[in-house]
């Protein structure tokens, strides 16, 4: 490799390392709350996917309109309690949907889980 070249390399490669520690220092925090968002919407599109499969029909308007009133609800909270109390109602809601049927009982538990 010819001098110029080895140096110019070394040089874009320093630029590239310091911007990218530039943007990571100075707005990690935007980055990451974008990505954390990201995430959400990401759940709330499965969620809704995985209630629309369900057999009963029965209560599944009734559970969009809780699970949209908890999204809602997720703008006032603390991004780290949002996350938590998402994984728990995923978990909830995976082990109910499984068998592609939902019951009032079933309804009832969701809807207690997401009222705590």
């Amino acid at each position: 490799m010819k001098k110029g070249c080895f140096l110019t390399v070394i040089i874009s490669l320093t630029i590239i390392v310091a911007a990218i520690f530039y943007i990571i220092k100075y707005h990690g925090e935007d980055l990451l709350d974008i990505g954390k968002d990201k995430v959400i919407e990401f759940a709330q599109s499965k969620i809704n996917s995985d209630l629309n499969n369900l057999e009963n029909k029965q209560y599944v308007d009734s559970l969009k309109i809780v699970m949209n009133k908890f999204f809602k609800d997720f703008e006032n909270k603390d991004l780290e309690s949002k996350l938590d109390k998402l994984n728990d109602f995923s978990q909830n809601i995976e082990v109910i949907v499984k068998d592609s049927k939902i019951d009032s009982v079933e309804f009832a538990f969701i809807k207690q889980t997401l009222k705590n």
